[in-house]
């Protein structure tokens, strides 16, 4: 048996999802992002928001991060394979980077958006 949403309750979530993302620095990003999460979750307060789209932007890093892996193969030279070592190193940091951003309770929100 198939559940529908109802339209009623859709609005709701997107408006409770555009309510927190207007309060970023580009909101339509987000706007984009949170709707496409399968089972969008609707975060009562500041702290469950910005679990919720932190965890959104590790996943979208490590989706990058494997497509950065996946081109590797394609390099054809020296530079190639030097821009894109640099490329991964970057992934990586930043997948880091978000990970403490995550479990931390001593984040900022500057933190959060860097």
């Amino acid at each position: 048996m198939s559940m529908a949403v109802s339209p009623t309750l859709s609005s709701v979530v997107t408006n409770a999802m555009d309510y927190w993302c207007d309060k970023t620095p580009n909101p339509q990003p987000c706007k984009y992002f949170m709707r496409q999460e399968p089972k969008p979750l609707v975060p009562k307060t500041k702290s469950e928001f910005r679990k919720v789209a932190v965890g959104i932007a590790l996943e979208r890093a490590l989706h990058a991060e494997t497509h950065t892996k996946w081109l590797g193969k394609k390099c054809r030279n020296d530079k190639e394979k030097a821009a894109w070592a640099d490329c991964l190193k970057l992934y990586q940091q930043t997948i880091l980077q978000i990970n403490q951003t995550l479990h931390s309770t001593k984040c900022t929100d500057f933190d959060v958006q860097t």
